[in-house]
């Protein structure tokens, strides 16, 4: 025994809206690559500002402030100024998203986000002291600069902002007539 479903009607329905959300779907893509790009941009800034503690920058080193009292505190050693959005479409995908081109604010940021253990050298210790009236002690091998996360953070987050907005994108894409 068969038993046959046929709706005909309903499958011609069916293959003119995803034949409509076809040719929508390149330019939409391409809105919503944009739109994720921008947001992991406003939320790197953002980071970068509250010095990826959410406002709150970790307390400062003895250290630190004497330096600060010479050189002047950092403006967040320029990174937010050398941040750059790209966009591409490659075959038929869609790249966007925040870069920092080569150069000392590339490893400013690397050293800011993942942290680093610097080893002290003697020319260190002369420069130390000498622009900063810094005197390390004898047994002082490594400074040790924590890291702040701010990418990764911003990546997670913008991933999640990224998410919902697909399901939008999704759901736009499928109703409209």
């Amino acid at each position: 025994m068969d038993v046959d479903i046929r709706n005909s009607s309903t499958y011609a329905q069916l293959l003119v809206k995803l034949k409509n959300a076809r040719s929508r779907v390149n330019a939409k893509g391409a809105q919503w690559v944009m739109v994720s790009a921008n947001r992991l941009d406003d939320i790197i800034r953002q980071h970068l500002q509250g010095q990826g503690r959410g406002g709150a920058p970790p307390p400062l080193s003895e250290m630190t402030k004497q330096i600060y009292e010479i050189a002047g505190e950092p403006d967040g050693s320029g990174i937010h100024d050398t941040l750059e959005q790209y966009f591409r479409q490659e075959g038929n995908t869609f790249v966007a998203g925040v870069g920092i081109p080569e150069g000392k604010s590339t490893m400013i940021a690397k050293v800011q986000d993942e942290g680093a253990v610097i080893p002290v050298t003697d020319k260190m210790r002369g420069f130390m002291a000498a622009n900063f009236g810094i005197y390390l002690k004898a047994e002082t091998t490594h400074i040790v600069v924590p890291g702040r996360n701010f990418w990764s953070q911003s990546v997670k987050q913008a991933q999640s902002n990224a998410k919902k907005e697909l399901a939008r994108f999704m759901d736009e894409l499928f109703n409209e007539n």
